[in-house]
């Protein structure tokens, strides 16, 4: 049965949190459609989708990776991931080598030109988190770390 948004809050309100559930949840829809509105005025040429954005970075970040390995990060299938690897490699973004210990095993790596825009982009994100994050204080920007750090953890055990 699905529950309708008004039982979600009573549920919430039932465990006696200290934060409004609506409050928390638009916030975080806010920072990310921020983040988003942000990626895309900077970052992303108009040949690049979100998703495939987000591989090219997932691949220079992480180094080779496996299709599997991306799909997991990234959160698609691996037949998704394929087909948005097929167009980055055809556009110079990332290429298909083997992998010296396996030879079966395939793994993609960021080419010349994905570590050109990756580290254009990461100059972006710099201006990205200076202005966002410079209304914190030190200390504040360090629970704000923390913070984030364990609800991403919190999120991944209950996968």
């Amino acid at each position: 049965m699905k529950s309708t948004f008004k039982e979600l809050v009573w549920l919430q309100e039932k465990k006696y949190s200290p934060v409004d559930f609506y409050e928390f949840n638009k916030s975080m829809f806010d920072l990310i459609f921020d983040i988003k509105r942000f990626l895309l005025s900077e970052d992303i040429p108009p040949n690049l989708s979100l998703m495939e954005y987000l591989v090219v970075f997932t691949v220079y970040f992480y180094g080779p990776m496996k299709m599997r390995d991306i799909s997991q990060k990234v959160t698609l299938t691996q037949s998704a991931i394929t087909v948005i690897v097929d167009k980055l490699e055809k556009e110079g973004y990332v290429r298909r080598e083997r992998d010296s210990d396996d030879r079966r095993v395939i793994n993609i790596i960021s080419d010349e030109k994905g570590t050109e825009f990756c580290t254009q982009g990461l100059q972006n994100l710099k201006k990205m988190y200076d202005k966002g994050i410079e209304v914190l204080t030190d200390k504040e920007q360090e629970s704000f770390l923390r913070m984030l750090t364990k609800i991403s953890d919190s999120l991944k055990q209950q996968k």
